[in-house]
């Protein structure tokens, strides 16, 4: 279930936004400053952020920067017309949109679902990057349970590379599992 985050710290116009978000979100939480908002954010994520300056306790740019460092989190900061150019030079770099106020309905929604889009596309990004990093994880580690054996076997580098994963197929485990093992049983007997 999306969820998204409305803050804001005016309390007539919490309703009105939650009802523009109602459409995209099932689930909207609604706080009213910033302080409170980083508090939330260390414990719960949120697919969007929608800041609506200025709040009372920050104006809320540096808020939705602090948003943004979740890469899976859309973040909008709302701002005056005669701020936007502003605020767009201080966050964008960061990944936040800046909309300007008084919002259109139509504007704010394919805003929303624009965000979705490229939420969705980034989740699949960071798939892929997590897929990569276990890959070259598992490579160092293959690699460093053939150095051992290479070391202590003085097996060849193809014969080495062989034995773990024959060790692999036999066991029914993951070659990152053996060469784990492997390294730690090598570590054990240098103690």
């Amino acid at each position: 279930m999306e969820r998204c985050l409305l803050v804001s710290s005016m309390h007539h116009k919490q309703d009105s936004l939650a009802s523009f978000l109602n459409t995209a979100f099932p689930s909207i939480m609604k706080i009213d400053n910033a302080a409170e908002t980083r508090v939330t954010l260390l414990d719960q994520d949120f697919d969007s952020i929608v800041i609506d300056t200025p709040l009372k306790d920050e104006f809320g740019h540096m808020l939705a920067i602090y948003a943004a460092r979740n890469p899976l989190t859309s973040v909008i900061l709302m701002v005056q017309n005669e701020r936007v150019d502003e605020m767009c030079k201080k966050v964008q770099e960061y990944g936040v949109m800046v909309l300007a106020k008084p919002i259109d309905e139509q504007l704010f929604t394919q805003t929303l679902n624009l965000m979705k889009a490229a939420r969705y596309r980034m989740a699949v990004l960071k798939k892929e990057n997590d897929d990569l990093q276990s890959k070259i994880e598992e490579i160092k580690l293959v690699d460093k349970a053939k150095c051992i054996l290479i070391e202590r076997f003085q097996y060849s580098e193809q014969t080495a590379h062989r034995a773990i994963e024959k060790k692999a197929m036999d066991r029914r485990m993951s070659r990152k599992e053996i060469a784990r093992m492997i390294i730690k049983n090598s570590e054990r007997r240098k103690e």
